[in-house]
């Protein structure tokens, strides 16, 4: 549990489970402190960061935008709405949960007096509460591998229910049509969202690789790249050695190798003052914007093309020289495009 938690923040309804199915408050802060002590261990990778651990999640908490960006508000009642909907037509299984748990309750009820199902009241009841908590929780920022967490359940809750339906059926066979059932729904939605994801990228993974090849074939392989750490794949490996340089401890006892391989990747770091060779080695823009040698952005939706080129171009308003921005590659399908940005005039290298 407290390895969940410090992998995911949407981890956290899972925690709440355990609290009622746990037969005493002694083990209940038994589990609590464990939880709590196996939290802060997994998290002593980055227990010095731990600081912007919590501003993060604080400011996941108090904006209406993903990852804490937006607007200073908790809600955003229109995106919720239409984050709810998403939900389910993502994780149309969730409809049949809420239904079987609300019909749970409703026969623990009934069969309380008669099959002392006190306990599976509260367990039911808990387990309501957490799929609703966590449905808010994502319909606040929504990203389909956000619901990965309640998935988690599923298997505990056919197996609880299966246990319940036998006690008030008195053990006959019949009692096991509904988990089945239920089984059945959940292993049919899960395949016809793997069979559509596969075939979803398929035309995406062409397309990526022929522009690899472009890459390949017309682009020196020392060629300057101006590149913004993002998760978003590229068509040049450097792009996702740079991503993974975010993660990693100590990174400058790589630069060496890192230069070695390509000694013109120049990583964007928020500002032309922040933005370095590798991250670390200080780059002099206008010494660049001074030659014809062609500086690399590669431009897709979710990146910022738009400012690193702004900073290019600062550069040469500085040296009172023209930069030409062509588009020398694009792809209309991944709405990618490589951009060369170069001097105008001057003819040496």
């Amino acid at each position: 549990m407290g390895m969940g938690m410090a992998t995911k923040f949407n981890f956290f309804p899972i925690l709440i489970l355990p609290l009622f199915l746990i037969d005493s408050n002694k083990n209940r802060l038994i589990y609590t402190g464990t939880g709590i002590a196996s939290f802060f261990f997994f998290l002593l990778p980055i227990i010095g960061k731990f600081g912007d651990y919590r501003s993060f999640i604080i400011g996941i908490a108090t904006h209406d935008g993903i990852y804490g960006q937006g607007n200073a508000r908790m809600f955003n009642p229109d995106t919720m709405k239409e984050n709810f909907f998403r939900i389910f037509n993502d994780a149309p299984e969730l409809t049949f949960v809420i239904i079987a748990i609300v019909t749970a309750i409703i026969l623990a009820i009934i069969y309380r007096k008669k099959q002392q199902t006190n306990q599976n009241i509260v367990f039911f009841t808990g387990m309501f509460f957490i799929v609703s908590l966590q449905i808010l929780m994502v319909s606040k920022h929504f990203n389909a591998h956000y619901l990965v967490p309640i998935l988690t359940i599923y298997p505990l809750f056919l197996f609880l229910l299966d246990d319940f339906l036998r006690k008030i059926g008195s053990y006959k066979k019949w009692t096991l049509v509904p988990v089945i059932l239920l089984f059945i729904t959940f292993i049919g939605f899960s395949t016809k969202r793997i069979v559509a994801n596969i075939e979803s990228i398929e035309e995406p993974k062409i397309q990526r690789e022929e522009m690899r090849q472009y890459v390949s074939e017309h682009i020196p392989s020392n060629a300057f790249w101006f590149v913004e750490p993002t998760w978003e794949c590229a068509p040049y490996v450097e792009n996702g050695i740079v991503y993974g340089l975010c993660y990693c401890h100590r990174r400058t006892n790589y630069t060496s190798v890192l230069m070695n391989r390509n000694p013109n990747i120049i990583i964007y770091g928020d500002s032309e003052e922040h933005s370095k060779i590798w991250g670390e080695h200080k780059v002099c823009f206008d010494s660049i914007v001074a030659t014809r040698t062609p500086v690399y952005v590669y431009s897709t939706p979710y990146r910022r093309a738009e400012l690193l080129i702004k900073i290019l171009e600062t550069a040469a308003e500085r040296n009172q020289t023209t930069l030409t921005i062509d588009t020398v590659y694009s792809n209309n399908y991944l709405h990618s495009h490589i951009i060369a940005v170069q001097n105008k005039y001057n003819n040496f290298n």
